[in-house]
């Protein structure tokens, strides 16, 4: 039993060590994008906005000239759903149908990201992450009770080796302990609620409440906007949260996935600043300990250099040694007026 308690804590000593390279790579390419890379103006590319490119123009909804079906403005070339005919579009509809386009993709992206933050805030996810975080502590316990036994050598030796696998144990079950408190708990109560989606898995056109104009919605696709008037249209009911949370009434609450999306992607950047900064304190450490250590070492060299130079110098030629040393000693006490007639001769050239 002892034997398989050992082979396991120091494969999940090792395996957290190497491991650790994601988050730090994760928290690397954070600070490069947001920081150093992209400049001020395009910081916030990725996230979705708070108001869709949308023209309020409304245009009369179009129908296959084939068979009369009704057809979905879309960005690529105009099919009919129910014939396949493929037929040109008017030219006043299609600056408005791009605009209607980048609106969807807005749609398309919320609903991307409602389902990976769904995944990570489920109930697999949240118990996955709270037994890694108890296995690690009691890895942590247990090389803390092998101090001063044989068992601790093999791991002091792969500590020797990598200088850091101690600390990335730390950092594992802070950043693991904070993910499933704080993060998994308080998302999972304030994500969007999307009832049915089911519904949502076949492909299918239906017509638009507002204008009567042909929606098309893809597979896996609960939520779409009208072409022709620029309404939102979800196959699925969509909580209301944000506005009715402020207070307002629910007539006015606003029923958007985007806008709730958009909040919530706020939210997950304010939450995981802190693992980031967990992760980028590491980091700071680590250079730091590196360029001490090779700093000192540098310092340290060149003054048994100097020393053995000036010892080596003062036995075999000590008068041009002393005389050396003078010379150093009034250039040293006379800098401050030499510097200033240096850069004031430099000014007059």
């Amino acid at each position: 039993m002892e034997k398989l308690t050992f082979d396991l804590v120091y494969a999940t000593f090792v395996a957290q060590t190497f491991l650790f390279a994601i988050p730090m790579i994760v928290a690397a390419w954070s600070f490069i994008k947001d920081v150093v890379w992209l400049p001020a103006p395009i910081r916030g590319k990725g996230k979705i906005p708070k108001h869709l490119p949308v023209s309020e123009t409304e245009l009369q909804p179009l129908n296959c000239p084939s068979c009369g079906s009704g057809v979905p403005l879309n960005e690529a070339a105009m099919k009919c759903p129910s014939c396949g005919n493929v037929f040109p579009v008017p030219r006043e509809y299609q600056e408005i149908r791009h605009a209607r386009h980048l609106a969807i993709e807005k749609i398309d992206r919320a609903q991307r990201l409602w389902r990976f933050v769904s995944f990570l805030t489920s109930n697999w996810t949240l118990g996955l992450v709270i037994i890694l975080t108890l296995w690690l502590t009691v890895c942590l316990v247990v090389i803390l009770t092998w101090i001063d036994t044989q068992n601790l050598v093999p791991f002091e030796r792969f500590s020797d080796t990598y200088r850091v696998p101690y600390l990335t144990l730390f950092f594992w079950i802070a950043m693991l302990a904070f993910i499933a408190i704080s993060i998994s708990v308080k998302f999972r109560s304030e994500l969007p609620v999307i009832e049915n989606t089911p519904a949502a898995a076949k492909a299918e056109t239906v017509r638009c409440a507002n204008c009567g104009g042909t929606i098309g919605f893809d597979a896996g696709q609960f939520g779409s906007l009208c072409g022709y008037c620029g309404v939102e249209t979800f196959r699925v009911k969509i909580a209301r949260l944000t506005a009715i949370a402020e207070g307002k009434t629910a007539e006015k609450a606003s029923n958007r996935l985007t806008s709730e999306m958009d909040r919530f992607a706020d939210a997950i950047e304010d939450y995981l600043a802190v693992p980031k900064l967990l992760v980028a304190g590491l980091i700071i450490l680590v250079i730091g300990y590196a360029i001490f250590a090779f700093g000192f070492v540098a310092l340290l060299t060149l003054a048994v250099w100097a020393v053995t130079i000036l010892i080596a110098g003062l036995l075999l030629y000590p008068i041009p040694t002393l005389a050396g040393l003078i010379a150093l000693g009034i250039l040293y006490h006379y800098r401050k007026p030499l510097i200033a007639r240096f850069f004031s001769a430099i000014d007059r050239d």
